[in-house]
Order: C-alpha cells, then structure tokens, then sequence
C-alpha cells in the first residue's frame, strides 16, 4: 500500500492485515518519478514483483477555469495522469518478462464527460482513459500477450464530507463499499472497461452519440455540477497540502 500520507497507508494495510491479508505500508508521492522507482525496488525486495498494480491516487480538485490555480492544475494533472506514467514505466517490464500480471487504473465517469468548474480533474480522467487504451494496445501487439488490464470508471464515491458538500448530483454518490467490491469483481472477471455503476456504461456511451442539444438536455436532467470552494475551504482542504509539498519540492 503506498500513499503520500503515512498514517492513511498503515491504516489500510492494517485492515488487510486484520481480514488475514498480507501487506506493507510505502510513503510515496506518486507525483515524483525518483520516490516511484524506489517504491518499486523496495516492494520487489520485501514482497516480490507485483502481479496486480492498481493506480488509485488521485486530487479531487474544483473551481473555475478562469479562478483555478496554475500549482493546483500542474498537481491534479501530476497525481492524477503522470504518475500512471511512472507507475507503468517501472512496474510493466517485469510483467512482461514474466508474461504475467494486471495493470488496473481507476478513472472516473468524468473519463466521459465534461464538468464545469473541474477542468483539470476532468482533463486528468480523460488522459487516464487515453493512456491505458495505448498500454492496452502495446500489450495486444505482442504475440500471446498474457498481461491484463482494466479501467474503472467509478461515479462519484462519498470519500470525505470535505467533498460531497461541493457535489450537487442528480444520482447519489456510491460508498467506497459498493466501489470497492465492483472493482474487485470486475479485475477477477479480467474486464477491459468496467463502469460503476454497471447501469451508467450504456447510458454514458449512448450520450456520445447523440446530437448535442439532446446531450445539453439530458445534462440538465442527470445534472452533475461541482461547487467552486471559497478561498479558505481551497487552503485547509487535503489537496492543499499536498500541492503545497510539491510546490516546495520543486515537483511542479
């Protein structure tokens, strides 16, 4: 398990542990290429290679184009689209060599659609879906490709009050349960594309088909909007702080 904060990677490897799992905990900034490569060689050295790696890091980020901040976009994009570079770049080569293994990237329904007042969220969703269409087609290239993956588009999941508060949505958030559960259920059934939940997938593909007046309508009746925090809600919330650490560490 390896997350920027420490007391959240003990805490879930703690769990895994309690419900009979192995697990170990990393301190990583997945937003920094050097602590990614050290990530890799110290889970390789105290648990092996990896056959399974799930990139869930991700900055839930909202304001409006024209207020959001320029460090705030270069993060959101940094954790939530580059590190999967990264992660893929130093995990995939020994999957290959074995032939073996899963990359599983988890998206977001906003892979899909627009949302006003996250741009750079939404940007960073749509490269993901972008990226592991292109990790997937390398893959498939190589003669008796063994090596799976899957992308998860998950709606909205009530992580924090610190978030909901800023969601107004016509269907309401999932909890991290239901989340989790269809996630594990669809890496076991080796799904390509797996939309949470399942009802969503024909409903967000059809709208990319339609004229766009009909999608605008449509919009305004399943209406997913975001609330632009106030200056003190944005310098208190978690992203914050991490925006602030890469800031200073020269990161972005």
């Amino acid at each position: 398990v390896a997350d920027v904060n420490k007391d959240n990677a003990l805490d879930t490897a703690a769990e895994i542990i309690k419900t009979g799992g192995i697990a170990k905990a990393y301190f990583t900034n997945v937003a920094k290429v050097e602590e990614i490569k050290e990530l890799r060689a110290a889970v390789t050295q105290d648990l092996g290679p990896v056959d399974v790696l799930v990139n869930n890091a991700g900055l839930i980020h909202g304001d409006s184009l024209e207020d959001d901040l320029d460090e705030a976009i270069r993060a959101v994009i940094a954790v939530n689209l580059t590190s999967h570079f990264w992660m893929v770049r130093e995990f995939l080569p020994a999957m290959k060599e074995r032939n073996s293994g899963h990359i599983v990237a988890v998206a977001s329904v906003a892979s899909m659609i627009g949302i006003a007042n996250a741009a750079s969220y939404v940007a960073s969703k749509f490269g993901v879906r972008g990226f592991m269409e292109v990790v997937r087609a390398e893959l498939e290239s190589r003669a008796d490709n063994n090596v799976k993956t899957t992308t998860v588009y998950p709606y909205f999941i009530n992580t924090s009050a610190l978030y909901i508060d800023h969601w107004d949505v016509r269907i309401p958030p999932m909890s991290i349960e239901e989340a989790v559960e269809a996630t594990i259920a669809g890496v076991k059934r080796e799904e390509v594309s797996l939309t949470i939940p399942g009802y969503l997938h024909p409903f967000l593909h059809l709208m990319r088909l339609l004229p766009q007046y009909v999608i605008d309508k449509a919009n305004k009746i399943f209406y997913v909007r975001i609330i632009p925090a106030t200056h003190h809600e944005r310098d208190v919330s978690p992203t914050a702080a991490i925006v602030k650490d890469l800031v200073n560490q020269h990161v972005i």
